[in-house]
């Protein structure tokens, strides 16, 4: 699995281009809030403005290292990861795969990682722990043995994408059964979703941390928007160095290239 992991790509394409070592913007830590905040919250989100919604709600941003930080309480984690379409959920999973595969998780390496897309039928109807592994092995059957004897200990399965499930599979499902730690309750899970059906998961009893994929900042933005349009490398560079300089004057940003 850490060799499958490894040598998967983060993206796809090379679209949006990388910003400097983030592949996905940034990430923000959501404190415990109510509905009223949250709606307000989600407001922002659908309107693109990323750099109002960590302060507009009291947030703080969070680094993907410390997305699998263990509480006080248990090592056995539960974190929802959540935010709009294509903001980068997955590619965030795709990075933590690539960091435990080549053993860079800061807090913890786990004996294993089970990426489970519920995009995929079989996975999202699968009712044994043997047919969340999509790559067929004859060590299945073992490590399935030996998961199941620890309850999970050492074990860290991302749930990609719960808002592929339908209601039914929300309520009863093998991924609900182990995300709400009725089977294998010493595992850790992360479960994503589209923001607009992650409210049941929030209501995880013992939840270690609910975070939101923001996107880039307004200055990453304008910096994507530059080096696509603008090829020549330096030329790129001069005209998001007289942008910063523009904006640290208040002056509005403009030039003559074409």
């Amino acid at each position: 699995m850490r060799q499958h992991y490894k040598h998967q790509p983060i993206v796809a394409t090379d679209w949006p281009p990388r910003i400097g070592k983030d592949f996905f913007g940034r990430l923000a830590l959501v404190e415990k809030q109510d509905s009223n905040t949250q709606a307000e919250s989600a407001w922002h989100l659908l309107r693109g403005q990323v750099d109002k919604t960590v302060k507009l709600t009291g947030n703080k941003e969070i680094s993907v290292e410390n997305v699998l930080q263990p509480t006080h309480s248990s090592l056995s984690l539960r974190v929802v990861i959540d935010g709009p379409p294509g903001i980068g959920k997955t590619t965030l999973c795709r990075k933590l795969l690539n960091m435990w595969s080549n053993g860079t998780l800061v807090h913890r390496q786990y004996d294993l990682v089970l990426y489970c897309p519920l995009r995929n039928s079989k996975i999202a109807t699968a009712t044994t722990l043997a047919e969340l592994f999509e790559f067929k092995s004859s060590k299945v059957s073992k490590v399935v043995d030996w998961l199941s004897d620890r309850d999970g200990e050492g074990l860290l399965i991302i749930f990609d994408g719960w808002d592929e499930l339908s209601e039914h599979h929300r309520q009863s499902s093998l991924a609900a059964s182990i995300i709400y730690r009725k089977q294998l309750g010493q595992s850790s899970v992360i479960v994503t979703s589209r923001t607009y059906a992650s409210s049941s998961l929030l209501e995880i009893s013992n939840l270690s941390r609910h975070v939101q994929v923001i996107g880039f900042s307004e200055e990453e933005i304008s910096i994507v928007i530059i080096q696509t349009l603008q090829k020549d490398a330096k030329l790129a560079q001069e005209l998001i160095d007289k942008k910063r300089e523009a904006e640290k004057n208040k002056k509005t940003f403009t030039t003559t290239q074409s």
